[in-house]
């Protein structure tokens, strides 16, 4: 109320016209409210404890209280004389107030006071005197300092700057000194500082100075010092709490600060404070005095150039002189000294012209002469070498780093005008072997080259052009331009469809892209432009291209034909008038001695030859050279120009032929007798011809009619490039690109139904070569006769052969090919498809190199990746074996698999049983073998290996897959097993029923401290939807995920292990154990009974979904099956009665808290709409019918389940052998399930089923 009021009488104080006289009733409550203000908390309440109870309502009082005071000072009326005495006694209130600890008292006094010294410009000595001197005693001690004693004092200090002197900030200078205890410091060095009471003292001491009167510039040294003192002992360098206070004070006096700094920048902690300064977003006052004291930077950057030039000067006056060699050393040194003192000095000016160009990016363009000073002294620290034992090492390139990316700014800033752009592409390229330059490269592309118009890369091309033939730029600039700026920029013109003409104009639309690209062209070299192209780039080098020339001249030279390459590529049109200047350019280039100009000039000329009609002598000697063009670093080149040439020869040349042909020849094209003859007078030297083949593997269609001239020379080269000791992985590459090139070349006969139309000719050119072998070096093997098919001549067994010995070898004795590279898989592929039976008659191969591997993989260790890499080979290869080679290499086989079978791996446990399966397949087909020593001492090995397994629990995947290739083929051997199998079944049956007990009683408890429903109501669909998002993971593994995948899929469940069992989790083995039981259900006598009592558990228990779906296909296959005698028809029963726990809602169901939660997951999902792990919507896939005609529902896997048994009841009560016996009167409540049944199909089944056995008529 007392609040309420005062804030009222405040607000008809300030309202203009005056509402309130002051009279004598506002004088006394002015009065009332003054003493309030100036009272004491303890005054205030009637009991001294009542003061901590009503700290907040006494603030607020004398918070308003000085409002209401401060109203009323600033009535005119209330200057008067005779209220002199209540002022004074108001502004003594407002001084004590400014050290109260409540923040809004504090500042309603700072506010009272402003507005106090707005009316009267000078107060009374006495009501300063009192006022300060809590302030003054405080500044006596520095003990005594606070941070909101130093806060007041600040606020004074803004109020009073003019009765202050400057000795105050000298007393606080000392107080700092004080405060600045060393080992203080170095001991918060280690922890977080700004927490700490010391560091607040110092930076609120800091705080003050920046408020001090003008005259303060005095104290910049000492208080510079001091900060840089504190951040020594603390150990910081980039940043710390008094640089922010400390910046306030470099602002207050711009100038001074900068010339102070830039006189010590050569002291490193100085320079990073400058620098960080200058790069602080509030420094900008700061950043206006550096940009006017630019001539003082530009004598500091000129300083350290004139130190490099007096260096480079000194050593070469020392090279010249030999009469005092000992004073050489020492002259050297000091100037070395001198140089790098400068450097870092440059480097420092350099960063702080960078962080300055952050926020006033303009400052190069306006002041030139510190741009050239950047670029002096850029220039000059790349002359200057890096000493990596200075403690200045980083600074040359540090220093090359902030003038790119200063000349970047200003680049960016006036929108990358040419000229700025070339140099800024010059000094980026020079620079980039001592700095990553890539962020500006980046740049350029991102930003420019993809982004620019194309009258913006017209004005570029403008600009740059006469740069060639000036001399205003080196030729390494040039060179550096055209690599990254202009062949990019008229390259991407063709290559990018959204490019505009103009800055506004849209890109072309996509329907116009074909036709866009010339458009796009013909607007980059519209007649200025190609004139400059053609008289700055391509007349100027017409002469004197033989002539040997220095590296950057070559570099432009290198450019410019890669330019000349793109223009002839994508604007032969355009160019059509120029081209006979432009095949000179690039002829006389190819006789240049640099490799790179010279195959770069080839590759002009091929883009030449495919853009316009060229004379044959030019085509054939530009063919023939490179076709003997070799040396490896240029070899892309040739790869490239060959490959743009040779689809146009048969164009170009047809079949001209060089020489006339031999008798009973046919004539071969003379760019194909060229290629077979470089391949003949090399063939010792594979570094001579791998162009060469690259060339034929990488076009089958074109060489395809003239393979059988290549044919032997491919073969014979392909071991000297799989597996001497100079084989590399280029060389293995092209093998098996040459190995493919005869699939595809024997596919294309395939595809002419055996026989090509040029088969005639190759024959006759194959029997040519025969004739000539002793000539040319070269000799096909002669043929029976002219009615060989054409796929035999390619690839008879004896060339396939050897392909294939190759391929295994490297595959096999080659371990870093096949591991370590991508190779591997495709020479895998490669050897598949050779194989393959279906194509090729069956070959014989040497398996010993397999037995070899394996024992220098056991002498290593038995790495598993190996054994697994050779035993996927091995078995490529006796997947496609005959059974007579299964006879001579038993023996070999059998030792591999013995070594390999213990390796406890699951992909090679696979590969092992798979291949016995084959051995034992072979044993029991032929007598002789299956009596042999090595099948029986395999069996021996496996059957004790088996056992021991059995017995022991060890690696029971890997047993279980054994017993799954070989059961059929153990005979009475598999007895000795069903007992040790047994326990199995029981131990991994009874930890999975424990698991699902587990997660149902989680389930449980999860549910009961959820929520709790009241007696007699059942769980909501939200609890059974949170309640199966927690419990689906748990119950549901991969091999669930895979299974319930195929099954939703299709509605069958496939009862296969490889396509069941994709891991070795005890789920994954528990079905190995029930598919391999149940394929010996016969077997197990007196133990069938236990294992269909687990199978019965485990439907009445377990909520995995997969498990219980392979154990209805497990039943029904029983069931169904008339030829089974066993289980018997009671058991049969029995398990069907037992699958009454499917039907939901039934009287025996079990539905167990997982499955109830599988369900309201799925009903969740489909009611919301959303998919889940099993299916979509319930509803929308009921359609859905498997290949029994049955509806298959995949939004929920156990209304599947149940979907599938009704089905199976209603197949059993329609099937005649099952009238009136047992099976069908234990299903009765099955069946009338299946009458009740939700689903209104399988409802109307059931209803039809019994309407078909019941009589017309009652009786």
């Amino acid at each position: 109320m007392q609040i309420g009021n005062i804030d009222a009488i405040t607000y008809c104080l300030g309202l203009d016209p005056p509402f309130l006289e002051i009279n004598e009733e506002l004088l006394r409550l002015l009065s009332e409210a003054l003493a309030l203000a100036d009272a004491e908390d303890q005054a205030l309440v009637n009991h001294p404890t009542q003061v901590h109870s009503n700290t907040a309502s006494l603030t607020h009082l004398r918070h308003v209280c000085i409002r209401m005071l401060t109203a009323a000072m600033v009535r005119p009326e209330f200057s008067d004389a005779k209220n002199t005495p209540t002022r004074a006694r108001i502004i003594s209130v407002f001084f004590k107030s400014l050290y109260h600890k409540s923040v809004e008292v504090v500042d309603a006094a700072n506010d009272g006071l402003k507005q106090v010294l707005l009316q009267q410009q000078k107060l009374p000595r006495d009501l300063l005197h009192t006022g300060l001197r809590p302030i003054l005693i405080n500044l006596s001690d520095y003990k005594r300092l606070t941070v909101a004693s130093l806060d007041g004092l600040a606020r004074l200090l803004q109020l009073l700057t003019n009765y202050f002197k400057v000795e105050v900030g000298r007393k606080l200078l000392d107080h700092m000194q004080q405060w600045a205890n060393p080992q203080l410091l170095q001991a918060a060095a280690e922890r977080s500082i700004e927490d700490m009471h010391e560091i607040k003292i110092l930076v609120a001491i800091l705080e003050v100075f920046h408020l001090l009167p003008p005259s303060a510039s005095v104290l910049l040294d000492d208080l510079v010092s001091s900060v840089v003192n504190l951040e020594v002992h603390l150990c910081r360098r980039e940043s710390s709490p008094f640089r922010k206070p400390l910046f306030k004070f470099l602002n207050r006096y711009p100038t001074e600060s900068v010339v102070y700094f830039a006189e010590r920048i050569e002291s490193a902690h100085y320079a990073r404070i400058f620098c960080h300064a200058i790069g602080s977003p509030e420094c900008g006052p700061l950043r206006g005095a550096l940009v006017t004291q630019t001539p003082l930077l530009v004598s500091l950057l000129s300083d350290f150039c004139t130190s490099v030039n007096d260096a480079s000067a000194m050593s070469v006056d020392q090279a010249d002189t030999v009469d005092t060699p000992s004073a050489a050393p020492q002259s050297e040194l000091a100037g070395n000294e001198t140089l790098y003192k400068r450097l870092y000095v440059a480097m420092s000016v350099a960063a702080v012209v960078h962080g300055c160009l952050a926020h006033t990016p303009r400052w190069l363009d306006e002041h030139n002469s510190l741009l050239n000073a950047l670029l002096d002294a850029w220039a000059a620290a790349i002359r200057v070498g890096s000493q990596p034992n200075r403690s200045s090492y980083l600074a040359r390139p540090l220093l090359i780093e902030h003038v790119i990316r200063s000349l970047l700014l200003a680049t960016q800033a006036v929108a990358n005008p040419p000229a700025m752009l070339f140099k800024l592409l010059e000094v980026t390229g020079r620079s980039s072997g001592a700095v990553d330059t890539s962020f500006v490269f980046r740049y350029v592309w991102d930003d420019l080259i993809v982004r620019w118009p194309i009258s913006k890369r017209r004005e570029v091309l403008a600009a740059f052009l006469p740069r060639l033939t000036e001399g205003s730029a080196s030729d390494e600039s040039n060179a550096i331009v055209l690599q990254h700026l202009i062949n990019p920029m008229v390259a991407t013109v063709f290559t990018l469809p959204g490019i505009a003409i103009a800055p506004g104009i849209d890109a072309v639309s996509e329907s116009d892209v074909a036709n866009s690209s010339e458009q796009r062209g013909a607007e980059l070299l519209r007649a200025p432009v190609l004139s400059l192209i053609h008289q700055r780039g391509w007349q100027p080098h017409l002469t004197g291209g033989s002539q040997p020339m220095a590296a950057p001249k070559a570099s432009v030279r290198l450019e410019l034909v890669q330019l000349s390459s793109v223009l002839i590529r994508h604007a032969a049109p355009a160019v059509a008038d120029l081209r006979k200047d432009i095949i000179k350019f690039g002829w006389m280039f190819i006789r240049n001695e640099d490799i790179m100009i010279k195959n770069a000039s080839y590759v002009l000329v091929a883009q030449f030859i495919a853009a316009f009609d060229t004379p044959l002598k030019i085509i054939l000697q530009a063919y023939s050279s490179l076709l003997k063009a070799h040396q490896v670093e240029s070899r892309f080149l040739v790869r490239q120009a060959l490959d743009i040439l040779l689809p146009v020869l048969p164009v170009r040349l047809g079949q001209q032929a060089s020489e006339p042909p031999a008798a009973g020849a046919a004539a071969l094209p003379a760019w194909v007798l060229l290629a077979k003859r470089i391949l003949v007078d090399n063939s010792a030297s594979l570094a001579h011809t791998t162009h060469v083949y690259q060339l034929i593997a990488g076009h089958p269609a074109i060489f395809f009619p003239f393979r059988m001239h290549f044919a032997s020379n491919l073969v014979g080269v392909l071991q000297k490039m799989c597996l001497t000791h100079s084989a590399t992985s280029e060389t293995r590459t092209l093998a098996l690109d040459i190995m493919d090139l005869f699939l595809a070349w024997h596919e294309m006969l395939e595809g002419h139904g055996g026989v090509d139309a040029n088969h005639n000719l190759v024959a006759a050119s194959a029997e040519g070569d025969a004739n000539r072998s002793s000539d040319e070096g070269v000799g096909e093997r002669s043929t029976s006769g002219s009615s060989l098919a054409a796929p035999d001549l390619l690839l008879p067994e004896s060339r396939r052969e050897t392909i294939v010995g190759l391929l295994l070898r490297m595959l096999c004795l080659v371990f870093d090919f096949a591991l370590k590279t991508n190779l591997g898989p495709r020479a895998l592929d490669l050897l598949q498809r050779y194989l393959d039976s279906t194509k090729w008659q069956p070959m014989h191969l040497r398996l010993t190199f397999f037995e070899r591997s394996i024992q220098q993989i056991e002498a290593q260790g038995m790495n598993q990746q190996l054994v697994l890499h050779i035993l996927t080979v091995l078995s490529t290869v006796t997947s496609q074996m005959q059974p007579v080679w299964f006879e001579e290499y038993f023996g070999v086989l059998a030792a591999i698999i013995r070594k390999c079978i213990v390796v406890d791996n699951g992909q090679v446990q696979k590969i092992v049983a798979s291949m016995l399966r084959q051995l034992y397949e072979q044993a029991a087909e032929n007598e002789r073998l299956g009596s042999s020593p090595a099948a029986g001492d395999l069996r021996s090995h496996v059957e004790t290996l088996v056992n021991k397994n059995l017995q022991d629990g060890t690696n029971t995947f890997g047993t279980l897959l054994i017993l799954h290739s070989i059961g059929e083929y153990t005979g009475e051997q598999f007895y000795s097993y069903i007992p040790l199998l047994m326990k199995h079944v029981q131990k991994y049956t009874k930890e999975h029923n424990a698991h699902t007990s587990a997660l149902n009683a989680h389930a449980v408890s999860a549910a009961a401290t959820t929520s709790l429903p009241p007696a007699g109501s059942t769980p909501s669909m939200a609890a059974l939807n949170s309640e199966g998002a927690a419990q689906k993971p748990a119950t549901t593994n991969n091999s669930s995920t895979n299974l319930l995948s195929v099954v939703t899929v299709t509605g069958q469940t496939p009862l296969a292990v490889d396509k069941i069992v994709k891991g070795e989790t005890p789920l994954d083995i528990l079905l190995m154990l029930l598919l391999l039981l149940r394929q010996h259900i016969s077997r197990l006598g007196d133990q069938r009974r236990s294992f269909l009592t687990y199978i019965i558990q485990l439907i009445e228990r377990s909520s995995d979904p997969a498990l219980l779906h392979i154990v209805l296909a497990i039943v029904r296959e029983w069931v169904l099956d008339p030829q089974d005698v066993f289980p018997t028809i009671k058991e049969k029963a029995m398990l069907m009665s037992s699958m009454m726990s499917f039907v939901h809602g039934s009287a025996s169901a079990n539905d167990n808290v997982s499955r109830a939660s599988v369900r309201a997951s799925a009903n969740g999902n489909t009611s919301t709409g959303s998919s889940s792990n099993f299916g979509l919507n319930t509803l929308a896939t009921r359609s859905q019918a498997d290949s029994q005609g049955h509806e298959v529902d995949t939004g929920d896997p156990f209304a599947l389940l149940e979907r599938k048994y009704l089905s199976l009841v209603l197949e059993v009560y329609n099937d005649p052998r099952f009238t009136r016996s047992e099976m069908t009167m234990r299903l009765e409540q099955a069946f009338l399930s299946g009458m009740q049944s939700e689903d209104s199909e399988m409802r109307s089944r059931f209803l039809n089923t019994f309407d078909a056995n019941m009589p017309p008529s009652l009786p």
